[in-house]
């Protein structure tokens, strides 16, 4: 620029700041006028032409999120959330003060049924992690999953289908982070990873070369409509072609069918439930079922699965710090209405949801006839306007004068009745997903017992969260861990 007069000077340093300052805006708004970091890397490769372009993953350490059980990977500028201002300090002695929970009777458990130690949750998650933790993931073969376009424990049983697919043939599974669900939106990294510890250590921010492999398959991988998912995968026959490795180090998956009865390896999940057999680890109730070995490995897996990450971990030690005395018994309570017009038979049948006297009428005699007397119920609910209705009648939960009534008082869902779940947008979006998701952890650490939405994924989440804490399983709408208000469990197998 020496050649160049002040005056040109000054027009060139304006005309790179003006396309300096294009550039940031472009990269900071192109997907969001709220400023988010939604702009994540995959897709920015993706822009830029993924094949040779690729070093926008490889670049600058410093500029990749970290990845950790620390980390929400949220970026800073998410830092103003009012949930992330907990203290540095975790307190977990609200779990040191909850009451004792009843014994279940296992001699009344229905046929093949299946309980377990410590030792067997240890075996299944140790399988687990040395599949998804390799010493070098450039080494390992991979299955990408892309996350489900529902709701968050939708994309959780989703993609625990993929997992336990991936880990029977060995193959890593990571899941892609560039998903649009609104529920990701404050998140940097657009995957479980917003809200859950990682899943595995390997990254497609950290892989380009495994970035450059996905495009390639993806290309041809197919989108079937859901009701023909199982068959699609029947016929590209899957199982086999990664069992014998003709898939190369990386397979791309269109969304997995849903939840149970997704293909596995049979001679891995045999051989694992023989090493549990074999070890005196877990206890089966009358005649072997495939249906409780299969739940017992999902339970444990939903466990694994959910552990929170500190951010939700911190936001539940507050919603526990409105319950410094709870009493025991503790029945857990979920009634999901905003969005089930479809999938509740009432609504269908009714043009309306239950109130709280008919939810609760018909199914507190069989809670009751598995323990006389509770003392507390915690709620889990997305209608503020129910939770306003219990709260000033509890005697319509039926369950006593004394009951106390235990629920997120930090949070108003209000704006869910109105707009819908997949209406709120944004921060708020995050901030809902942040309490549902405290709230689950708290009431599976508490609750002996739930009554609960079966037609909701977090009903059934609810089932396998209390199994994983009380050692048992259930397959059945009615059983040792919760009744199902609106279905039977068998249908979701």
């Amino acid at each position: 620029m020496n050649s160049l007069g002040p005056r040109q000077q000054s027009v060139v340093i304006v005309a790179v700041t003006v396309v300096l300052l294009g550039l940031t805006l472009a990269l900071t708004f192109s997907d969001s006028i709220k400023g988010y970091r939604v702009l994540d890397r995959l897709k920015r490769a993706e822009i830029a032409g993924l094949l040779d372009r690729v070093s926008v993953l490889s670049g600058n350490a410093a500029d990749r999120p970290t990845r950790s059980a620390d980390s929400s990977l949220i970026g800073s500028e998410n830092d103003d959330l009012k949930y992330a201002e907990a203290p540095a300090a975790l307190d977990y002695s609200w779990l040191k003060r909850l009451p004792e929970k009843v014994p279940i009777d296992l001699t009344t458990l229905q046929d093949g049924s299946i309980s377990w130690t410590q030792e067997a949750e240890d075996t299944i998650i140790a399988e687990i992690e040395r599949v998804q933790f390799p010493t070098s993931c450039s080494k390992a073969k991979w299955l990408a999953v892309p996350m489900h376009m529902g709701g968050l424990l939708s994309d959780v049983h989703q993609f625990q289908a993929s997992l336990l697919f991936g880990v029977s043939f060995g193959y890593t599974v990571v899941p892609l982070p560039n998903s649009h669900l609104v529920a990701f939106a404050g998140c940097t990294e657009k995957s479980l990873h917003c809200f859950f510890q990682p899943y595995t250590n390997c990254s497609f921010y950290d892989s380009p070369h495994h970035v450059a492999f996905y495009k390639e398959a993806s290309i041809g991988a197919p989108r079937y409509p859901a009701g023909a998912r199982r068959g699609a995968f029947a016929e590209r026959n899957l199982p086999a072609k990664m069992a014998s490795g003709a898939l190369g180090d990386l397979v791309a998956v269109p969304i997995w069918p849903h939840y149970r009865g997704a293909p596995c390896n049979v001679k891995w999940f045999d051989a694992l439930f023989e090493r549990l057999r074999a070890s005196g680890s877990i206890q089966i109730h009358g005649q072997e079922s495939y249906a409780h070995k299969e739940f017992m490995l999902y339970s444990v897996l939903s466990k694994w699965t959910m552990r929170p990450i500190k951010r939700i971990e911190h936001l539940a030690n507050r919603l526990a710090a409105e319950f410094p005395d709870v009493r025991g018994p503790v029945l857990g309570l979920h009634v999901r209405q905003t969005d089930k017009t479809k999938e509740d038979p009432f609504y269908v049948a009714n043009g309306r949801y239950r109130t709280a006297d008919e939810l609760f009428e018909g199914v507190k005699q069989l809670a009751d006839a598995r323990t006389p007397r509770w003392k507390s119920a915690f709620l889990m609910s997305d209608s503020q306007a129910f939770l306003n209705a219990v709260v000033a009648n509890p005697g319509s939960l039926h369950l006593g004068p004394d009951v106390d009534i235990l629920y997120n008082r930090l949070l108003n869902r209000s704006v869910m009745e109105t707009g819908g779940h997949n209406l709120v947008r944004g921060r708020e979006a995050t901030e809902q997903t942040d309490h549902f998701v405290a709230g689950l952890y708290v009431m599976s650490k508490m609750a002996d017992y739930a009554i609960a939405t079966f037609s909701s994924n977090v009903g059934r989440a609810i089932v396998e969260l209390l199994a994983a804490e009380r050692r048992v399983t259930q397959v059945s709408q009615v059983g040792p861990l919760a009744d199902g208000v609106d279905e039977a469990w068998g249908t979701n197998l």
